[in-house]
């Protein structure tokens, strides 16, 4: 299945395949919230050989797109609780901005094997702990009480968020959730509108800093978008129909499995690279 997508829909039509790889991630965060930042640059790069920066740029920018309208929804509903968020993005403003530098200095011919092993083991590390999070029951409407932070302390943890965030464009959903999760008492809704304010934030700002760059591929996002724009309604009659929680479990198993192929890809990509040349060359004809 991997090599006939990547043959027909990757090389043959490229925007053909990138128009359904939007339609799908988005699908996936309509049904069961995950897979904006965590599935969308894995697959620009295992499935379209896109080098990873570009990756990571053009997925913070699908990410603010899908992520801004979300968090307006659930701010509207009274389920953020600001002044959680504020703090949360005073730590993962400055952390974004060091992901996304870092990304895009390493993003070589040279090192696109060490960048490639660790967004894959970021991709991997996020998706197992998303695995790992209990699932929370549905929470009730109205304003987000008992936002009081247990730990002052604790959020600060949302710089090295940040700073994934901006090298591999996943971890504002799991981690965010993660964090808020065990350092709040906020009910499980109020816990996903003020994530969501935060990955937004930290997405804006890295897309800014790749577009900075030039390291977002305009047709790619455009083709995502437009996927995107009917995945997101079908996501949610999904969602309406079959349980959540499996769907998001088989999504981070097989956002896991990604990141493994990337990291593998990496790692065998480093092995060669330090080969001598003379290993490398074919030999020559004759004595």
């Amino acid at each position: 299945m991997y090599r006939f997508f990547k043959r027909y829909f990757g090389a043959t039509v490229p925007a053909m395949g990138t128009v359904l790889l939007g339609f799908l991630v988005a699908t996936a965060i309509g049904a069961c919230g995950v897979g904006a930042g965590i599935l969308t640059a894995p697959a620009l790069i295992v499935l379209f050989d896109m080098p990873p920066a570009t990756a990571v740029g053009t997925a913070l920018a699908f990410g603010t797109l899908v992520k801004i309208p979300a968090a307006f929804a659930y701010a509207r509903r009274g389920l953020v609780a600001w002044p959680v968020a504020r703090r949360m993005l005073a730590y993962g403003l400055p952390g974004v901005l060091v992901g996304a530098l870092v990304v895009g200095s390493l993003d070589r011919a040279s090192l696109r094997a060490p960048v490639l092993v660790g967004v894959g083991t970021v991709v991997t590390l996020a998706a197992l702990l998303g695995l790992l999070r209990r699932p929370q029951g549905c929470a009730r409407e109205g304003a987000p009480d008992h936002a009081t932070v247990r730990s002052r302390g604790a959020l600060a943890l949302c710089l090295p968020i940040g700073i994934e965030v901006g090298f591999s464009s996943a971890g504002a959903g799991a981690l965010g959730t993660l964090l808020l999760l065990r350092t709040t008492a906020l009910a499980p809704a109020a816990v996903v509108g003020t994530d969501l304010v935060f990955g937004a934030g930290l997405a804006v700002v890295g897309a800014a800093v790749h577009a900075s760059a030039g390291t977002i591929d305009t047709v790619r996002l455009l083709a995502l978008v437009a996927g995107g724009v009917a995945g997101a309604s079908v996501g949610v009659r999904i969602a309406a129909r079959l349980p959540a929680t499996r769907l998001r479990r088989a999504l981070l198993a097989t956002v896991a499995l990604l990141g493994v192929h990337m990291a593998y890809r990496g790692s065998v990509g480093a092995d060669s690279a330090t080969l001598p040349a003379s290993c490398t060359q074919a030999p020559k004809d004759g004595p």
